[in-house]
């Protein structure tokens, strides 16, 4: 599943570097202050308050004139890999093994400002391989996480 997901957000990212315009730079702006306004390990945080600005940051950066089909198939894989963000999120994991951003977000919105698609995507494939990481460490169990890249 992740591949198919990087290689089509791969081509998404550079058809947007190419169309897209101060609007769409805005968008990305405004999805990464929100999505950064939430933290894992405050009391009141809302995992899917959490989940739904992520979700908005990632298809922003490639949201553009003509982007509707990629967009949809982004979405619908996006969706399907979600409960594996939920469980990194959870009160149930210690906050030393819950999900933290480290900047990522913000590197790759960087990278899709400079209009530089190869390292944005190596960025957001980092960012995933990351977060599976992570779940095969909080959880032991390879199966689940190993079901998840391909």
């Amino acid at each position: 599943m992740i591949q198919s997901r990087f290689a089509i957000g791969r081509l998404a990212l550079k058809e947007a570097g190419v169309v897209g315009d101060e609007q769409w730079e805005l968008n990305i702006l405004t999805a990464f202050h929100k999505l950064s306004r939430l933290d894992p390990d405050a009391e009141d945080f809302d995992v899917d308050e959490w989940d739904k600005r992520h979700k908005e940051f990632h298809l922003a950066i490639v949201e553009c004139k003509g982007s509707e089909f990629l967009l949809d198939i982004l979405s619908h894989i996006y969706d399907q890999q979600d409960r594996y963000r939920h469980f990194l999120l959870g009160k149930d994991i210690a906050p030393v093994n819950r999900y933290h951003d480290h900047g990522e977000h913000e590197a790759v919105m960087n990278a899709v400002f400079r209009r530089d698609a190869d390292l944005a995507s190596k960025l957001l494939y980092a960012h995933a391989e990351r977060l599976y990481t992570s779940i095969e460490q909080a959880t032991c169990l390879s199966s689940i996480s190993g079901n998840l890249r391909y």
